[in-house]
């Protein structure tokens, strides 16, 4: 992230190669390369047939376990050290395109309008927006993996190493930054949940019924290209910590977003009698049984959002 900001910042000014369209070409790969990824992010990862595991865990495309980033010898015979980056000499490359994109295009005066040659002008300003873009089009893409304990904890370090933080719009942080006042009221879940939708919908995500009635459903069901999310919205600790429902044992309901949780709120859809919770329950049925769903939740404070995906 701190890499892209530097990239941007090559725009201000407006003769440069990062302004001239550098810059605008790099993010279009950048999109390019995560459209490519997307389909295999957290899908685990099979070698003849065989799930490859590590560290007493599956292994999943671009999210290790944090034992199995921790094990450098996970995948490697006869404890070798495994080898270096997969790009070698990657810091002098990123440093290298800085530098290119931050080059004057010649020495005769360029010929722009007012606007542009200001900082955050016109130019500034389109680049920015693509960034954006890019960077809220990679945000659940790139949300790290989290456990939850039997008593519906996430802890604080889990969120902390592994949670994404979104961009929100100036609505919604003016919104939540009236969370405490909204306590009185009883409508903090509700702005929560407002603001989360806001953000999963302006990112392409197509909402689904996911509430049925007084049951306990989902807060946020969506789909996007070929997968399925399902997201649970929850305050952010002032600590960074989570707290989920755990297990009911008076009720024997299972650990809120376990597969045996999701499972009956599957059914709770399906017995709502509405048939956009049906049609749901369907659709969620299917995710399931081609491992097409992801299961997020998003802890939500005044301060701001942060998303982690949940592991079983």
């Amino acid at each position: 992230m701190a890499y892209l900001q530097s990239l941007v910042q090559t725009v201000n000014n407006p003769n440069s190669e990062g302004a001239r369209g550098g810059v605008r070409d790099y993010l279009a790969n950048l999109q390019t390369a995560q459209d490519m990824l997307a389909p295999y992010m957290g899908k685990t990862i099979s070698v003849n047939g065989v799930v490859a595991k590590a560290d007493g865990a599956a292994q999943t495309f671009f999210s290790a376990t944090p034992a199995q980033r921790a094990d450098p010898y996970a995948n490697y015979v006869l404890n070798l050290e495994p080898p270096g980056p997969v790009v070698p000499g990657v810091q002098v490359r990123d440093q290298a395109r800085l530098e290119r994109l931050a080059a004057q295009n010649g020495s005769a005066e360029p010929v722009y309008p007012a606007e542009e040659l200001l900082v955050g002008g016109a130019v500034g300003n389109r680049v920015a927006g693509t960034v954006t873009r890019v960077v809220e089009s990679l945000d659940v893409a790139l949300a790290g993996r989290v456990g939850a304990s039997a008593s519906g904890n996430i802890s604080a370090r889990q969120i902390t190493e592994e949670g994404m933080s979104v961009r929100l719009t100036l609505a919604d942080r003016s919104l939540l930054s009236q969370l405490d006042k909204l306590a009185s009221t009883g409508l903090q879940g509700e702005a929560r949940e407002y603001v989360a939708n806001n953000y999963f919908v302006r990112n392409g995500f197509k909402p689904l019924e996911g509430k049925c009635g007084s049951g306990n459903c989902f807060d946020g069901v969506y789909i996007k290209g070929d997968m399925v999310y399902v997201n649970e919205v929850k305050p952010l600790g002032a600590d960074n910590s989570i707290k989920l429902s755990g297990k009911n044992l008076a009720t024997n309901l299972a650990p809120q977003m376990s597969d045996q949780w999701i499972a009956g709120a599957i059914k709770r859809l399906e017995g709502s009698g509405n048939a956009d919770a049906i049609s749901t329950a369907k659709i969620l049925k299917y995710a399931i049984d081609n491992n097409r769903l992801t299961k997020m939740v998003t802890g939500v404070n005044k301060n701001g959002m942060t998303v982690v995906k949940i592991g079983e």
